[in-house]
């Protein structure tokens, strides 16, 4: 009688939590009127015939369309909708099972660096679930339209992690420091502020003195084929450099980590292709540099 896929029914009925999606599709009147008595819904079905069974009652009319249920341990109802939304479904189910996520993560603040006035740069903030249950951030905003996050929601299963870019406009010379907010389901850290910091600078010497950490706008962009991405380094340094794409998905790994490299000027070309060097569509990338606990990020464009 689940709406949901097997597996799914197995593992929360095990845990005494019963899933139940009613449709018109194979459930007799008989079944239906069982489930209604067994539960003492509150919203009862309609079995009157079997053109009509599956109706339910609300506040003054009637619904034709299926209706979930999950029923808790102690045979309350803890959700009902007739729109099939398994996210909030498996939220609610993780709270009952006791199963949460737990938010974590890297790095901790981030530092922007010197920006050109009016320009704009980038950096990633990787978030991570180290729970059980899925993870669930919404309203993911910074203090000020200076600092600006790539997106405002998302959804990080158990085990895995995702990257959100955020993106630094200055508008007035100097340090500027702001704030980012993550509101999540994480019962022990329902919101979450990261540090931002950044400096805004004059135009002239916009590629920054020579011997400075700094990441350079890759070159031609937007590209077809091509692209050098050119980065200085104050000092040798073990160096990872990493492509996403607007998702915040890692799709290809261009330095490892592993070599060091020296003091000064080096480059790295990108041709457009994913890890597994399948061509990448066209659309807006990522690129972050990653040496000695330092990163910058900025934006490519892929044209096909």
């Amino acid at each position: 009688m689940s709406d949901l896929d097997g597996a799914f029914w197995q593992r929360y009925s095990q845990d005494e939590v019963l899933v139940f999606g009613m449709s018109s599709g194979g459930e007799t009147p008989e079944e239906l009127e069982f489930f209604v008595n067994e539960f003492q819904l509150s919203y009862p079905v309609l079995a009157e015939a079997d053109q009509t069974y599956w109706r339910y009652q609300q506040a003054g009319a009637s619904s034709p369309y299926p209706l979930d249920y999950i029923i808790d341990p102690q045979g309350r109802v803890a959700y009902f909708n007739t729109e099939y939304d398994p996210d909030r479904m498996t939220q609610i189910i993780d709270d009952l099972l006791g199963i949460s996520p737990e938010i974590r993560v890297e790095p901790e603040s981030l530092d922007f660096g010197p920006v050109v006035l009016t320009e704009s740069a980038w950096t990633l903030l990787t978030i991570f679930n180290d729970g059980e249950g899925s993870l669930h951030i919404d309203n993911i905003a910074g203090s000020d339209l200076e600092f600006l996050p790539n997106l405002e929601n998302m959804v990080i299963d158990p085990g895995s992690s995702q990257a959100l870019l955020v993106e630094f406009t200055p508008s007035v010379l100097g340090p500027q420091t702001g704030e980012l907010t993550l509101n999540s389901d994480d019962a022990d850290e329902a919101a979450l502020s990261i540090s931002l910091y950044g400096e805004g600078v004059e135009a002239t010497g916009a590629d920054f003195p020579e011997g400075r950490f700094a990441l350079h706008q890759n070159e031609p962009n937007p590209f077809r084929g091509e692209t050098a991405i050119r980065f200085s380094l104050d000092r040798g340094e073990k160096v990872r450099l990493e492509l996403f794409d607007v998702r915040g998905r890692l799709v290809r790994l261009l330095e490892s980590g592993h070599e060091l490299r020296g003091e000064g000027d080096h480059h790295v070309v990108w041709d457009g292709r994913d890890q597994r060097g399948r061509p990448l569509p066209s659309g807006v990338y990522f690129y972050k540099l990653n040496a000695g606990g330092k990163q910058r990020a900025r934006k490519a464009i892929l044209m096909r």
